[in-house]
């Protein structure tokens, strides 16, 4: 409005950009998720793909271009955010209203395939990504609590869209998906309507319960599946349950009194087997956000509830890490794939530990306060860029200078111990990820390889066609690498095991630096900690490959010295530096001997 005022825009503009981004969004609905856009109404990805050489190539410029427009809506909606409210309801007005009965995209009207899938799931779905494309930024916007007036403006609008949202019911997992999206981006009105958030966490926990819970063992939906946008069911509630998550993150305070209750549907899914150990965790993350205004004690206790199964059962006694983590991890049981029972390639009690330390991961980050003091990054509630947020900064922050991105602060000094929760788990914690470093470094050494080679394994040690594919632009390299590269396609237990070392070893690295971030006091001042630190990152660090090393380095070594107090500096100095630098000296004047030997970039 003091835009407006000050004439830097025309009377009626606001109204108009926020009608020409939703058509725009709208137009591209679909995209983003690799679907299927025909028979969609108003969606115009079969027309604007005649203008690339491929639908990839349509989908990745158009990913860019949709951020920028929703981008848009959000700044459109802080300077007319009742308007906002008026646009969006139409939105969800207009796409609601052609999967009613008679509607264009009438559920029950389509024929069934073979694979029980209706012919129009896609165009429902990217109707419903369209729509949630415009909702989403446009809600994050909305100055609901900052400003009491125009949240009673808006509200009659947002009430009108809830209303709708709720009483719609839908069974494909691609239409479940997208609808969870949409209910999700309507969390914020909780902060304003408690009762609205009750009506989306319980419309939510029954879309969860009414999908199928045939392959809740199967291991976690990752980069092929999610381009599968939730075509599965197992996809469909990974995202109903990150819906869930992000319900509870948006308005925390409103949902804590009902901890308990909350708890006990989790425990009560858990038990009954219908979660997976991806929906477990983000159900954990959600208890977590939950618990987090009651202060450090009542996560504290949270966070023992769910962490204590995984403790008991990898690392039973303090510093003795199981027998089954070693065995797991080793080649030789990795060759077994499902001989002994299981699915996706490996056996259940590998993907029991898979999920169990991603759990651990998910749940240490969600710990309660970011200790962080990097003023340019979100809060822990993920809501960082809301204008009900705004004011916020982490427990003991005080004002600091811009930090550019890739750099991190130091914490000094750190919190005190007793309002860090995750430092109750530093010391079991770190006995898992040293197991498992140590185990998975060993995969690449020359031994390592030899075995894996004579097992089968060879192909679970090279990068995936989708890693190659993301070092290269579009091209006939890229298309020849994602197909595979001219060699015939790793078997299943291959490209299961690669999965299982490769999620491991980035949730081991995770572990540590979360512990930096959330524990600081404990984690720093303790001189065994960083002894172990450094002996678990650098086991066999000159037979990790250059890409392994990169990743340690950005993901460990960086962000834990980078965090580190100006007193504890000498000591993760010498864990972390002293050996590293040496050996990064050694291998890159290694590499530019064989680069000079080959002859590569000499005058012809």
């Amino acid at each position: 409005p003091d835009a407006n005022k000050s004439g830097m825009l025309p009377d009626g503009a606001v109204v108009a950009l926020l009608e020409c981004t939703r058509t725009w969004l709208q137009r591209g609905g679909g995209l983003a998720s690799g679907l299927h856009t025909t028979g969609a109404p108003e969606c115009k990805g079969d027309e604007w793909e005649e203008e690339y050489e491929t639908r990839d190539e349509l989908r990745e410029a158009w990913i860019g271009l949709r951020a920028r427009l929703m981008e848009v809506a959000k700044l459109c909606t802080a300077l007319e955010p009742v308007a906002s409210a008026s646009a969006m309801a139409e939105s969800v007005t207009a796409v609601l209203g052609w999967v009613q009965p008679g509607g264009p995209l009438d559920p029950s009207k389509a024929a069934m395939g073979p694979d029980g899938r209706s012919a129009i799931d896609d165009a429902i779905g990217s109707a419903l990504e369209g729509c949630v494309s415009f909702v989403e930024p446009a809600m994050h916007a909305v100055p609901l609590t900052s400003n009491p007036v125009v949240a009673n403006a808006a509200a009659p609008a947002l009430e009108g869209m809830l209303t709708r949202m709720l009483a719609v019911d839908f069974t494909s997992p691609v239409a479940v998906s997208q609808m969870s999206r949409l209910l999700e981006s309507m969390g914020r009105t909780a902060l304003v309507r408690p009762d609205a958030g009750a009506a989306l966490l319980h419309r939510l926990f029954a879309i969860l319960a009414g999908l199928p819970t045939d392959d809740v063992k199967s291991p976690p939906a990752r980069a092929k599946a999610a381009m599968m946008a939730g075509r599965t069911s197992q996809a469909a509630r990974q995202r109903v349950c990150a819906a869930i998550l992000g319900v509870c993150a948006a308005a925390p305070e409103v949902f804590n009194a009902h901890l308990e209750a909350f708890a006990n549907q989790v425990d009560s899914l858990r038990t009954n087997g219908r979660l997976s150990g991806a929906e477990r965790g983000a159900l954990a993350e959600a208890l977590l956000a939950v618990a987090g205004p009651s202060g450090p004690a009542r996560i504290r206790t949270v966070l023992r509830w769910l962490l204590e199964s995984v403790q008991r059962r990898w690392v039973p006694a303090p510093g003795q890490v199981s027998p089954d983590v070693l065995h797991l991890a080793s080649l030789r049981e990795l060759a077994k794939g499902t001989s002994a029972g299981g699915r996706e390639g490996l056996s259940e009690a590998h993907w029991e530990l898979f999920h169990d330390v991603q759990l651990a991961e998910r749940c240490l980050r969600r710990s309660a306060g970011d200790h962080d003091n990097n003023n340019n990054k979100i809060s822990a509630d993920g809501d960082g860029g809301s204008p009900d947020k705004q004011g916020d900064k982490p427990l003991g922050d005080k004002p600091q200078s811009y930090v550019p991105a890739g750099m991190v602060r130091p914490v000094d000094p750190p919190p005190p111990i007793d309002e860090c929760p995750a430092s109750d788990h530093l010391e079991w914690v770190l006995s898992m990820t040293s197991a498992l470093c140590r185990a998975i470094h060993d995969v690449w050494t020359p031994n390592g390889v030899a075995e894996a080679t004579s097992l089968g394994l060879d192909r679970a040690l090279c990068m995936s066609p989708e890693e190659q594919g993301a070092h290269l632009v579009h091209g006939p390299a890229r298309t020849f690498a994602l197909e595979g590269g001219g060699v015939a396609a790793a078997s299943e237990t291959a490209e299961a095991a690669r999965n299982f070392l490769r999620g491991l070893r980035d949730s081991a690295y995770a572990l540590v630096q979360l512990l930096s971030v959330h524990a600081p006091a404990a984690f720093y001042a303790n001189q065994a900690v960083a002894n172990a630190v450094g002996a678990a990152a650098y086991h066999e660090l000159a037979h990790m490959h250059d890409r392994h090393v990169r990743v340690l380095l950005h993901t460990l070594v960086r962000p834990v010295l980078g965090r580190c107090p100006a007193s504890r500096r000498p000591t993760w100095h010498a864990a972390l530096t002293a050996h590293l630098l040496p050996h990064m000296h050694e291998r890159l004047v290694t590499s530019w001997s064989r680069v000079k030997a080959s002859g590569v970039g000499k005058a012809s």
